[in-house]
């Protein structure tokens, strides 16, 4: 069996640069990172959100694979609930 060439081990990456480089928008980096990241670990899901600097609420960017339920729950709210994604916010510290 031959070896893979090494430069097909940064096609991810490379293909990951090229959806930043095209991005116009927050909604558009949170979508390259969110899904990006879930491929890349193997998550079933996934969410990038921001804290509202003037209500201090969180508010979803983006996310994958979240149940309809939650997607509407997570649009946006305050980062004093008790969640992962409200710690994540409070803490700058990722959750897995």
């Amino acid at each position: 069996m031959r070896a893979r060439p090494r430069r097909l081990d940064r096609l991810p990456e490379q293909y990951f640069t090229a959806l930043l480089a095209r991005a116009q928008t927050l909604h558009d980096i949170a979508s390259a990172v969110v899904h990006q990241a879930v491929e890349a670990t193997g998550a079933v899901t996934g969410m990038v959100a921001l804290r509202d600097g003037a209500t201090g609420d969180a508010v979803l960017l983006d996310e994958k694979g979240l149940p309809g339920s939650l997607r509407s729950e997570y649009a946006r709210f305050p980062t004093s609930r008790d969640s992962p994604t409200s710690e994540c916010l409070r803490t700058t510290a990722p959750s897995f």
